[in-house]
């Protein structure tokens, strides 16, 4: 199975009619959900809201980072086409 970015749509012609994202808006979305993973798990571990809040800040652009390489993985492997 393979995914497209709105790119490889757009520029080729040829969507097979799956969800097309930008290459930034994947890593946001990977980035967001790992986000509201660990603040769930953050507060159910008993920490405040502002120091789970205050450590997802930190560590954003990171995790933007790591999501960036493993997207790149996935389209150097064939799985995303752009």
């Amino acid at each position: 199975m393979f995914y497209e970015t709105k790119e490889y749509a757009e520029t080729s012609g040829m969507s097979d009619g799956k969800m097309v994202m930008y290459r930034q808006e994947v890593i946001e979305l990977m980035t967001n959900a790992i986000n509201d993973m660990n603040r769930k798990r953050g507060i159910e571990a008993g920490l405040r809201e502002d120091e789970v809040d205050m450590a997802i800040s930190s560590m954003s652009q990171e995790l933007r980072n790591v999501n960036a390489l493993l997207y790149d993985l996935l389209v150097d492997n064939g799985v995303i086409r752009t």
